[in-house]
């Protein structure tokens, strides 16, 4: 039960949050449906391992942890806000630049341009994901469950189904 619960969680999640979409969405953007399935995989994977990270600092910590997150909720919402609009800033940059023979290029793109925008989304992922009392909602379940295996294995499945639904 674990495991399903962590999957339906983790995709719901992925799904639900317009932060997410405008995170990923311009990283999209002209982007062949192929190489835009690998941008949300690669923020999804990111997104799950920052909330895994996350849940398992808080599984450590229980209870010190649901009694501090709101002192340093604002200052992480301020760090996500400034990576979002990096984020916009990158994807009306590449709106712009976009041109035909970008287009014609992109079915051969280089493994360095593919490597670095997956490090760079992956890394953003895993910022948003350990930022923020809202990730709780997601972890709780793995507090409450009786072992630390069946928390991680919670948290593991939360993590893929964040990435199946990006």
């Amino acid at each position: 039960y674990a495991a399903g619960a962590g999957f339906v969680m983790g995709a719901l999640h992925g799904i639900t949050g317009p932060d997410h979409i405008a995170a990923v969405l311009p990283l999209c953007v002209n982007k062949l449906f192929f190489l835009a399935s690998m941008v949300g995989l690669s923020w999804g994977m990111g997104h799950g391992i920052g909330v895994g990270i996350l849940g398992c600092i808080a599984y450590a910590f229980k209870d010190y942890f649901l009694r501090h997150i709101h002192d340093i909720e604002p200052y992480m919402n301020l760090l996500i806000a400034v990576a979002l609009i990096l984020i916009g800033v990158f994807g009306l940059w590449s709106v712009y630049r976009f041109s035909e023979e970008e287009y014609e290029k992109q079915s051969t793109v280089g493994r360095e341009n593919g490597v670095s925008l997956w490090a760079a989304t992956l890394g953003t992922g895993i910022l948003h994901g350990v930022s923020g009392a809202s990730h709780l909602l997601g972890i709780l379940p793995a507090l409450s469950l009786p072992t630390w295996q069946l928390g991680l294995l919670y948290l593991a499945f939360f993590c893929l189904g964040c990435m199946v639904s990006m």
